[in-house]
């Protein structure tokens, strides 16, 4: 009798609610969509407390990146680049083995030149130092507009000594032992940097690779601050110009529309969200790192790295010779740093 009550009263319930059934029903679905909506924004990243949305390393905890803006100062030619943090290498279509993705914290800002070192500016300094340069470049009849270029990687610290003790500020360079002219075939010396080191110093110096990185990129993780290569395209051989790779018509002198000749700094039509000029292309760039694998660790950012003790020293930007692909802003190349080579020059920063 206990069962066929209890069978009664089931029944009797399904009678009572059984027109509720179906909206209790749909609400439940709506509720459990809204739900997983929720969990798949946060694994794809789209949340808004998830500001990392590239593919590599999860962000470290320590590692809050800032955002990017536009500070220079005509009257200097730097611009601001602040403290921050941003994902180094690559991991698109186009990266190379040497490129691995990870995390680096820069404890200092750093004021930084718009335009790669100019004829003019090389002159003005060195006149008393090295043999004055003659350089040449399209579109130009004041020829001091053009990058420096030729120089090795000594030239390039000897020169920013030479800016420093002119203005009064420290050098960041001891340059001992030097054999030959700064300008010349052949300058080399012992170097250490200053009892300071980076980036305490308050002299010039050349970017550490991991900073030239950080100030091409201007706060994006593309290959180009303009976007991503769409496809590899070989240079003409011949120094023609072609149709430029789009992602940079508008930011870089490269091997498809230089005409085979570097150009004046300053003269493509886009700088990066930094408002700095020929990060892309025109002459490759010395830094002041030795050639090497990235050091970092699982879940940690790597803080101020200033690469290998020793070795070929780090090139990087590409040049007006380069295919798009040398020109990305994870790309790295490297010399000896005695040699020079027709399209390398630099640029210079202070630690802020």
């Amino acid at each position: 009798m206990k069962h066929q009550a209890r069978w009664i009263l089931w029944i009797a319930c399904l009678l009572l609610f059984g027109m509720m059934a179906l909206p209790l029903a749909g609400c439940m679905v709506e509720e459990d969509y809204a739900v997983v909506g929720d969990d798949d924004d946060d694994e794809d990243g789209d949340s808004a407390d998830d500001d990392d949305d590239t593919d590599g390393p999860i962000r470290p905890d320590d590692c809050s990146p800032a955002a990017i803006s536009r500070s220079c100062s005509d009257a200097t030619g730097y611009c601001t680049a602040p403290a921050n943090c941003f994902l180094m290498g690559s991991s698109s279509a186009m990266s190379l083995a040497d490129e691995t993705p990870h995390w680096v914290k820069l404890s200092a800002g750093l004021y930084v030149m718009n335009h790669e070192v100019t004829v003019s500016e090389w002159n003005d300094v060195m006149s008393e130092v090295a043999a004055e340069a003659e350089g040449s470049c399209a579109t130009s009849d004041d020829k001091s507009l053009c990058p420096m270029r030729s120089v090795n990687w000594y030239d390039a610290l000897a020169y920013a000594n030479a800016l420093s003790e002119r203005e009064g500020r420290q050098p960041c360079y001891q340059l001992t032992n030097c054999q030959g002219t700064p300008g010349t075939d052949g300058y080399a010396c012992e170097v250490t940097e200053t009892i300071l080191g980076f980036p305490a110093c308050s002299g010039y110096r050349l970017p550490t690779e991991a900073e030239w990185e950080y100030i091409a990129r201007g706060g994006t993780t593309t290959d180009f601050y303009t976007g991503d290569l769409s496809q590899e395209v070989a240079c003409n051989g011949d120094g023609s110009v072609t149709e430029p790779v789009a992602e940079l018509q508008y930011t870089a002198w490269y091997c498809n529309n230089s005409g085979g000749e570097p150009h004046p700094v300053g003269t493509t039509s886009q700088p990066n969200a930094f408002g700095i000029w020929d990060l892309h292309g025109n002459v490759w760039e010395w830094v002041w790192d030795a050639y090497g694998v990235y050091q970092s660790v699982d879940g940690q950012s790597t803080v101020d790295p200033a690469g290998a003790g020793v070795g070929n020293r780090v090139i990087r930007g590409g040049s007006y010779l380069s295919p798009a692909r040398q020109c990305r802003s994870a790309s790295r190349g490297q010399l000896p740093p005695e040699t020079t080579q027709e399209d390398v020059g630099f640029r210079l920063v202070l630690s802020n």
